[in-house]
């Protein structure tokens, strides 16, 4: 275009000259002549100029190499952006196709189309299309606007590249810290005892359970709980444990005291004893270790009794009158309460337990005085 305008002048002059002689209407030789000559400069000129837009034309014309899903198609054009090419061309590009243009060297250049393709992604309880022409799942996931958290779990790596019907799946995981308080089951010590039948049993002291708390870190995938991680264990409160009685009812003595020398009979009586006293006899209970009157330490064998009655230290052998129940061997040991309230008793047999005492109750017994 610039030269165009620079030889504007030019023709203005030439076209000048080559009119004159018509409009002065005067033809003669010379007047031939120079037109001759100008008309044969102006079409040597008209032949440059034409020499140099076709070669300009040619050296400026590009090839192209268009490859579309439809296969490869090569153009020439003077063109240069890729866009208005296509457009040249008539390809129609989709919203989300996308080109590669590899630029020209030498006049030549190569234009690929991608063509965009539906991506299935699948996150928060919801499927979406996701419409891609290239690059990684990483890209989907963010042409689909959604973010992947650092303990999230995702099918496949974010760096391999999408394809056609590719099916994207995204587990959301979450972690919440809970705490739980746990049972510790008490225990229950046997005690056995002939105040009941054999084989049965009765819970004198039920205990407490103890409690510990747990506190939990819970996996949640998609929210549903996958994991369970015990981080800390404190024991809150510790347990108590009880009494069970377990029944040895076989007329087997309750006192285990050894006396030594003392004869009993085939019905379970000494051969020899001084006296034989009957009536009521109670029982008591007291703390282990507790003393008596005559310092012997509270226990099973060492009974209460009246000393004006028995004195303190007589060796004794006390069963049921029916000869139900057996106490076994005693020594005097205490004073009983009843002394002083005036109650018909003979004697305050001791127990392990109160529950024991509950079931003796009060009943009848023979008292052998051996000593």
């Amino acid at each position: 275009m610039k030269i165009l305008a620079k030889l504007k002048p030019a023709f203005r002059s030439l076209l000048s000259r080559v009119a004159k002689p018509f409009r002065e209407a005067e033809i003669t030789a010379d007047n031939v002549l120079s037109f001759v000559k100008t008309r044969t400069f102006a079409t040597a000129f008209f032949l440059l100029i034409t020499v140099l837009i076709v070669m300009t034309i040619a050296l400026n014309t590009k090839i192209v190499q268009i490859n579309d899903s439809n296969g490869l198609r090569n153009v020439f054009t003077l063109r240069s952006n890729p866009k208005m090419i296509l457009t040249m061309c008539g390809i129609k590009l989709n919203p989300d196709d996308t080109i590669g243009f590899s630029g020209f060297k030498d006049n030549y250049g190569k234009i690929k189309i991608y063509r965009a393709f539906p991506v299935i992604v699948t996150a928060d309880q919801k499927t979406q299309n996701v419409y891609i022409s290239r690059g990684t799942v990483g890209d989907a996931l963010k042409e689909a606007g959604i973010e992947v958290g650092s303990n999230d779990i995702v099918n496949m790596s974010l760096t391999k590249p999408v394809s056609q019907g590719l099916k994207i799946q995204i587990q959301r995981v979450t972690f919440k810290v809970v705490k739980q308080n746990q049972v510790i089951k008490c225990n229950l010590a046997q005690q056995q005892t002939p105040l009941l039948n054999k084989g049965s049993t009765k819970v004198i002291d039920p205990g407490a359970n103890g409690q510990y708390t747990l506190t939990i870190k819970l996996r949640y995938v998609d929210g549903t709980v996958v994991n369970k991680d015990v981080i800390n264990k404190v024991v809150t409160k510790q347990p108590k444990n009880g009494v069970v009685l377990v029944g040895t009812n076989s007329k087997t003595p309750v006192s285990k005291l050894d006396l030594g020398g003392t004869v009993l009979t085939k019905t379970g009586i000494p051969i020899k004893y001084s006296k034989c006293l009957t009536g009521y006899a109670t029982a008591y209970y007291a703390k282990p270790g507790s003393g008596t009157a005559t310092g012997r330490k509270a226990a099973v064998g060492n009974v209460a009794v009246d000393p004006k009655l028995i004195p303190y230290g007589s060796k004794l052998y006390i069963e049921t009158a029916d000869g139900s129940f057996i106490y076994g061997y005693a020594v005097a040991a205490d004073t009983g309460g009843f002394c002083h309230n005036g109650e018909n008793v003979l004697t305050d047999l001791y127990f392990n337990t109160r529950a024991e005492c509950c079931m003796f109750g009060k009943r009848i017994v023979n008292i052998y005085v051996l000593e």
